[in-house]
């Protein structure tokens, strides 16, 4: 695990004191911000660290804690994390599919996880609360999203604090995408959800093209027929052509999932060919004969 040096990261010393700190953090924080840095992961990744070095530095309990550790104890052949602090994460599922990290190092969670981060966004904390709880910070949470929902573009409802906040789920989302909810961070920042998108048993996602899986009896397969097939966002007829075998696609042009420049990919019906839950004994001498004729 790689030792962190926060006051490299800020650009400031040792002997620096809270002001100067704040200073150095916000022109940083700024400067790296996610909103002014759309898509460049290395100002990401930057802007995650700058959050991490001022949670230590600026808060008087864990700066103590880090300057008394330092890089030469961290370094050394007998060296005790556990002295030091514990591993600690934050996890929070439901059926909303949607969960939180404290997005924070793995060298922040073993030695100051044990003295929390304050209040997270969801209202809860780990171990007892920061004095800098009060600050603003960017929070990032993780939200799964069936291919159903996102297709439909629902409505979801997920808990913020003890409070019911509405998210939209945007037309075309994908997964690794971010939706901005201004204001529900920690102290008033921003809460970014990234969007995993989910298959469901019938309906797949490949790259813009939807594969929805449809039972038809052996009747349907073998003389062809028309069926409705429901999905999220409307309903299709479509014909099946006869003497189709198990597994067979049939191509519905542009009725897929949402293309960046809002075209559609294409829909595929897959055929699954089941037999009748119940039949009547006049049904079931009709397939003993079948069965007798053609093995």
């Amino acid at each position: 695990m790689e030792y962190k040096d926060y006051y490299k990261i800020l650009g400031v010393d040792k002997k620096d004191d809270k002001d100067t700190i704040k200073k150095a953090y916000r022109k940083l924080a700024k400067k790296f911000h996610p909103d002014n840095n759309p898509g460049n992961k290395r100002a990401e990744e930057r802007f995650k660290e700058i959050n991490e070095a001022y949670e230590v530095l600026y808060d008087d309990e864990k700066r103590k804690r880090y300057d008394t550790m330092g890089m030469n104890d961290f370094s050394s052949a007998g060296f005790d994390p556990s002295a030091f602090g514990q591993q600690y994460s934050y996890n929070y599922g439901g059926s909303s599919g949607f969960s939180r990290s404290n997005d924070f190092s793995d060298f922040f969670n073993m030695f100051f996880g044990d003295l929390g981060m304050g209040a997270d966004v969801f209202g809860q904390s780990s171990g007892r609360k920061s004095k800098a709880s009060s600050r603003q910070f960017d929070s990032e949470a993780s939200m799964k999203v069936s291919i159903e929902d996102a297709l439909a573009q629902r409505e979801m409802i997920v808990s913020i604090n003890d409070k019911k906040v509405n998210l939209k789920i945007p037309k075309g989302i994908r997964s690794g995408q971010k939706i901005k909810m201004k204001g529900q961070g920690q102290g008033g920042g921003d809460l970014y959800i990234k969007i995993e998108l989910q298959d469901t048993p019938n309906l797949t996602l490949e790259n813009d093209d939807l594969i929805k899986t449809v039972d038809i009896y052996p009747w349907q397969a073998y003389f062809g027929s028309v069926i409705q097939v429901e999905m999220p966002d409307n309903t299709l007829k479509v014909t099946i052509p006869e003497k189709i075998r198990g597994g067979a696609r049939i191509r519905i042009k542009e009725k897929g999932y949402y293309k960046k420049d809002k075209t559609r990919g294409d829909l595929y019906i897959k055929v699954n060919i089941v037999n009748p839950v119940r039949m009547s004994k006049k049904d079931e001498e009709m397939y003993k004969e079948l069965s007798n004729r053609f093995g």
